[in-house]
């Protein structure tokens, strides 16, 4: 399958980023709050999607929405990368 289902939870935040990432960032006046250009999804780790995405073939994603008010469709490709809790 080629669209899933998932929900939109922003973007990270350069808190949210390693500690290496975070350390160059801040000594280039990023603050710790402010957003970053990665987009963060959240799923159910059980579902099928979860494992399709971390087979090695699937190295890129695209993400649609669709937004009512306006009838647009808006597609972003790029990379996945999958973090757990765990």
């Amino acid at each position: 399958p080629t669209v899933r289902t998932i929900s939109f939870r922003g973007f990270l935040t350069v808190a949210q980023f390693s500690e290496e990432s975070r350390i160059a960032l801040e000594a280039k006046g990023h603050m710790l709050q402010q957003e970053s250009c990665l987009l963060t999804f959240i799923t159910d780790r059980r579902a099928a999607k979860v494992r399709h995405l971390q087979q090695p073939h699937t190295q890129f994603v695209e993400c649609c929405w669709w937004l009512d008010e306006a009838a647009v469709q808006f597609r972003i490709a790029g990379r996945v990368v999958v973090a757990t809790a765990d």
